[in-house]
């Protein structure tokens, strides 16, 4: 443990939380797969090292490194890795593999890429659910008033991005090989049709992702919306916002497109652990922070956002500053909570409270981190 003697000691770093996790998924390992919470914290505080920063309380009244250790628990566990229930903190199979297969650091960045697929993906289950349903949610989209956001790829290696950029449109396709019959009008297809035309056209056994980029496409992305234009998972080349409806080209490499007017342009390489979504497009609207991050806005939200893969300030701040994208007039809304007026002792909250401490501690920890807590879910 020599070389976190090297280390800021005001300060946990991406490489210390990926000790902390490594540590705690040996320690499982060694434990036979399950440990209860509080035996786990007692043999990794043995075994981390921790400076006296780490082991100082926070606002909250946890000490720093359970916080963190606690905070991106979240993360492994949608990942499969890890579990955690009443108390007891488990390893998965699949956790077991990842701890062999990976580096501490290439461990958090397989753990990021199952998360931000994840978070991807749960907006658009439930529009899987509502399949038989076309007339009623292509309605109910059309009464929405807030533009959309839309994460949309520029082929394999960003190969068509100038065509889209010089041209002032975006396009979708989804025909395989030269021989390949045009896809057909989207806008007038079923949900069902486009799913029946799409396994002819791909001969895949089922084309989720297809299906669904090719419905929103034609039917939920509409004027006024942003696109954010993405290569592979690490770079951003532009955002712009649509300015025309849904096209079917069908003499055109990709057969279909909507016009769009770039606002900004410019290769944009994001942190090496923060990583895009793989699908070609992607309603991210709710992820406001996601958002703001691509497009260069320094606002709250896009500082929390980035908080999961740079835990420094002044990190976030100056990556923000160089975003070619920046836009000048959100400078002001950087990152700055505000001092509250007056101020409880976690022990006094302790005394009222009527969960135990333990469980406490979690909730305060979720408080701090996303600023939101879920007491209890739907009936």
């Amino acid at each position: 443990m020599d070389e976190n003697r090297d280390r800021p000691s005001g300060s946990i770093d991406l490489s210390r939380r990926a000790q902390y996790f490594t540590e705690l998924m040996k320690l499982l390992v060694e434990s036979g797969g399950s440990l209860p919470r509080k035996q786990v914290f007692d043999a990794l505080t043995k075994r981390l090292d921790l400076t006296p920063y780490e082991l100082e309380r926070n606002k909250t009244g946890g000490l720093r490194w359970t916080t963190h250790l606690q905070f991106y628990f979240i993360g492994f566990r949608k990942a499969g890795f890890l579990t955690r229930e009443k108390g007891t903190w488990s390893i998965t199979d699949a956790g077991r593999a990842a701890l062999e297969k990976f580096e501490p650091l290439g461990l958090m960045e397989e753990v990021h890429r199952h998360y931000t697929e994840w978070e991807a993906s749960r907006s658009l289950e439930v529009d899987e659910g509502d399949e038989g349903e076309e007339e009623e949610d292509t309605a109910e989209s059309d009464t929405e008033s807030k533009p959309r956001v839309w994460l949309i790829g520029t082929g394999r290696g960003g190969t068509e991005w100038t065509r889209f950029r010089d041209g002032g449109f975006v396009e979708v396709g989804f025909a395989r090989g030269v021989d390949a019959r045009p896809f057909g009008a989207i806008d007038r297809m079923t949900r069902e049709q486009v799913r029946a035309r799409m396994l002819e056209v791909t001969g895949e056994a089922n084309p989720y992702n297809d299906v669904l980029c090719a419905w929103q496409f034609a039917h939920e992305v509409r004027p006024g919306d942003l696109v954010i234009a993405k290569s592979g998972r690490g770079r951003v080349l532009g955002h712009g916002q649509v300015v025309g409806g849904y096209e079917y080209r069908p003499d055109d490499s990709y057969g279909h497109r909507r016009a769009v007017k770039w606002i900004q342009t410019g290769d944009v390489q994001l942190p090496s652990e923060y990583r895009l979504p793989t699908k070609t497009l992607t309603n991210i609207a709710k992820y406001d922070g996601f958002a703001d991050v691509l497009m260069g806005r320094s606002t709250p939200a896009a500082h929390r956002t980035l908080e999961t893969v740079m835990s420094s300030a002044t990190a976030r701040a100056e990556f923000l500053s160089k975003h070619p994208y920046r836009d000048p007039s959100s400078t002001a809304a950087v990152l700055v909570r505000p001092s509250p007026t007056s101020t409880v002792t976690f022990d006094e909250i302790d005394e009222e409270a009527f969960v135990p401490r333990a469980e406490l501690e979690e909730m305060l920890a979720a408080l701090t981190t996303k600023l939101a807590l879920v007491l209890q879910g739907a009936p």
